[in-house]
């Protein structure tokens, strides 16, 4: 596995979550479920866009790509978005149900390596 690559992919996801939420908060735009709606669509999308790009040779190691994934956005959460909004937000499942995803689209999306027992 290509670690940076990897941990690289992971930042640039919570970069976009980052993103979006700034944009709604900018706009006033503060229906939580309408905001978390779209940033699951968001960890979706990019999840599995960026995942492909990542090759792993099974399950295992797509598991650990999600947590290294969701480890990065804890850490990057602790890091920035408390500054904006307390550890208050570390309250809302709606939050912990973003990292699931994360985790879940990390395994799902990544590319495992096939081996063939037919030989030519």
């Amino acid at each position: 596995m290509k670690w940076l690559k990897i941990i690289g992919y992971g930042l640039l996801v919570w970069i976009f979550i980052f993103v979006l939420v700034s944009i709604f908060i900018g706009f006033k735009f503060t229906n939580r479920y309408v905001v978390n709606g779209a940033v699951y669509v968001l960890i979706i999308a990019a999840g599995f866009i960026l995942g492909r790009k990542i090759t792993v040779k099974g399950w295992g190691e797509a598991a650990v790509v999600g947590l290294l994934w969701v480890l990065g956005g804890l850490v990057l959460d602790l890091i920035i978005t408390v500054r904006f909004t307390g550890y208050e937000i570390f309250k809302e499942w709606m939050m912990w149900l973003g990292y699931a995803i994360l985790f879940v689209v990390a395994i799902l999306g990544t590319k495992k390596e096939t081996t063939s027992i037919i030989q030519n």
